[in-house]
């Protein structure tokens, strides 16, 4: 009996049990901090790979431009406003088969859109409300060129004019 006693003694503090206890934990925590760092590198390359990409919307009437962050592959961030008086639209897109999906957008004038968008690549597309309660259309990605005809708007509406310096006329006085 004393003798198992000793024994059991000797295996307690046995170096090479701390040894190893100590490695595990060393181990552990290298486990522990390489996956918090891996998340962190991945949400850092995310944000670098992350693509933006023009939003031109209609509604009522009323032309809304915006943004569409795609920071992971086949989801997005919508963000749209109109110039004035001042309407905005937030939400994310989102497949829902392989080849479409929804626009979820909440608006600050309290009203609510599901928009089923077709892709065109990757990172563009066109959206419309399919459930006939509104007229709200919208491509993302697009250039206004493209996006008018989609949007079924004239181009004029979608490029605003450039503001040019007017020059004298020949032959004008200017002072």
């Amino acid at each position: 009996m004393f003798n198992a006693a000793i024994a059991v003694w000797r295996t307690v503090l046995n170096p090479s049990v701390f040894v190893v206890s100590a490695r595990a934990g060393v181990l552990t925590m290298a486990t522990v901090l390489l996956l918090t760092g891996c998340a962190t590198v991945t949400e850092k390359t995310t944000v670098w790979l992350s693509s933006n990409t023009e939003v031109i919307g209609t509604l009522g009437g009323r032309i809304l431009r915006g943004e569409a962050n795609f920071a992971r592959e086949r989801e997005a961030t919508f963000q749209l406003q109109t110039a004035a008086p001042s309407l905005s639209c937030f939400g994310p897109l989102r497949y829902t088969a392989t080849r479409s999906g929804v626009v979820d957008l909440s608006c600050s004038d309290g009203r609510s859109f599901v928009l089923v968008f077709v892709p065109l690549s990757p990172v563009s597309g066109m959206a419309r409300d399919m459930s006939g309660r509104s007229d709200f259309t919208l491509t993302y990605g697009l250039p206004p060129e493209k996006a008018a005809g989609y949007l079924a708007v004239s181009l004029e509406r979608l490029v605003p004019p450039k503001s040019q310096d007017v020059a004298p006329a020949a032959g004008a006085n200017p002072g």
